[in-house]
């Protein structure tokens, strides 16, 4: 992860990898045209990431960051109703609101203080595609299982450019 002129992490090369994170939310989907959709979306979701790196001791270290954000997605989808295998794809844009984050950067990795670590932006705009599956297709139709993903268009930092690449299991129950 590099920014522009700046690198967060200084001289230490190691693996960033996904933190495990939760989301929550609610969603209003209006059919616009035969097997065509427009979904809308408030929900919570935890983003956040790990580097994993050998430090200068010669010992392991691990920084951790979690954020917290109120996200607004809107997608276009397309449905379709007589596929066994794929129900529906989408592909939009979020908004998202930061209302906390959280960050453990190891103290003595025998590197200096990382200036401005704590710095993260309060908002993120990213593109999202979800593919979703129908579930138990003999007893019901309203659950499903898709898989998500989000890619940050612009830096979750002011400082140095961290986007997030979010993607996961969701599972969905519609009424009606």
């Amino acid at each position: 992860m590099q920014g522009e002129t700046n690198k967060f992490w200084q001289n230490v090369d190691g693996t960033v990898w996904g933190g495990l994170g939760s989301s929550l939310g609610v969603n209003v989907k209006k059919n616009i045209l035969k097997n065509r959709f427009l979904k809308f979306e408030i929900r919570y979701i935890q983003k956040g990431s790990v580097y994993d790196y050998v430090n200068e001791y010669a010992s392991r270290s691990v920084d951790l960051f979690k954020v917290n954000y109120i996200e607004i997605p809107l997608t276009f989808g397309i449905a379709f109703p007589h596929n066994k295998k794929v129900k529906s794809l989408e592909a939009g844009l979020s908004l998202a609101r930061m209302f906390s984050s959280r960050s453990q950067i190891t103290k003595l990795s025998g590197r200096s203080y990382q200036a401005n670590a704590e710095n993260f932006n309060d908002f993120d705009t990213s593109l999202i595609a979800l593919m979703q599956f129908p579930a138990f297709t003999k007893h019901t139709n309203h659950l499903s299982v898709g898989i998500r993903c989000a890619y940050s268009l612009s830096s979750m930092h002011e400082f140095y450019t961290l986007r997030h690449l979010v993607y996961g299991v969701q599972l969905d129950y519609s009424f009606g």
